[in-house]
């Protein structure tokens, strides 16, 4: 599963992924200058987003034209182009495919199922499209460790993700490496789904700084875990900036995601 850092919003972020050696960066057409230095990417695999669940969160209108028209501003290369979904609204998304993506011939767009929409939909955008994104993960499986839960509203949350990560493991078992996962912002997420995805994107490598957590990954069971800086077992970082948490965040999902598993399929020669 190749794994796509989002979140970048400056050059600071970018510096920052640049020194966890990242190659694979998620933006959209308003974080693209902060990957740029002098007219060249800094890195070497760009996926741009269509700012879809930027604009829902601010509550401002961004249709077909808006997105075409702030693509058509910008440079590529990009690996992937992701096309407009309207979050919420299957039925447009899918117009949005039919009545502008799937014929143009400037990119090769990806379209994004969203979670909870007929599977009729994610069986016809896998029939238009080598890659399907699926949508609407972040509320399902966010963390929730900042809310203040009772012990029964914090079982019930848990049994909700596992529930959402055991259907999204079938369909990612019944089609393996079609599907791209936005904003897998979750560990046991990304350590289940690993064999199966094609890819996965999130800002999780953030936690470093915001909450001064450290990702890592287990010397006994090889997967990733969190902890709060002060207790990982292994380093004193009681001192560590946020920045350089950020830094080993990103450098333990890239080491996991990307060259690990690159390592397997070249050396079981896939």
């Amino acid at each position: 599963m190749i794994f796509w850092f989002s979140g970048v919003t400056s050059h600071r972020d970018a510096a920052l992924l640049q020194l966890a050696g990242v190659q694979h960066v998620l933006i959209d057409t308003f974080d693209w200058p902060a990957t740029q230095l002098d007219g060249a990417p800094k890195f070497k695999h760009l996926m741009l987003d269509s700012g879809a669940y930027r604009m829902f969160r601010r509550e401002i209108a961004w249709d077909t034209g808006d997105h075409l028209t702030g693509l058509s501003m910008i440079t590529g290369p990009f690996d992937h182009v992701v096309a407009l979904d309207v979050i919420g609204n299957p039925i447009a998304t899918r117009g949005n495919w039919e009545k502008v993506y799937r014929t143009r011939n400037d990119y090769q767009f990806m379209p994004v199922w969203q979670w909870g929409a007929p599977l009729d939909d994610l069986k016809y955008y896998l029939d238009e499209a080598p890659l399907v994104g699926v949508g609407g993960l972040v509320p399902l499986i966010r963390s929730r460790r900042k809310d203040k839960l009772s012990q029964a509203e914090a079982r019930a949350w848990t049994q909700s993700r596992l529930k959402v990560l055991e259907l999204l493991t079938s369909l990612a078992q019944m089609y393996p490496q079609r599907l791209h996962a936005f904003g897998l912002s979750w560990l046991e997420a990304v350590n289940q789904l690993r064999p199966y995805l094609f890819s996965a994107d999130a800002s999780h490598w953030l936690i470093g700084r915001k909450d001064r957590m450290i990702i890592f990954q287990d010397p006994d069971s090889g997967e990733l875990q969190e902890v709060k800086a002060k207790h990982y077992p292994y380093l004193d970082l009681a001192d560590t900036s946020g920045d350089l948490l950020a830094v080993a965040c990103a450098r333990a999902l890239n080491q996991y995601c990307n060259i690990d598993a690159y390592d397997r399929v070249v050396k079981s020669g896939g």
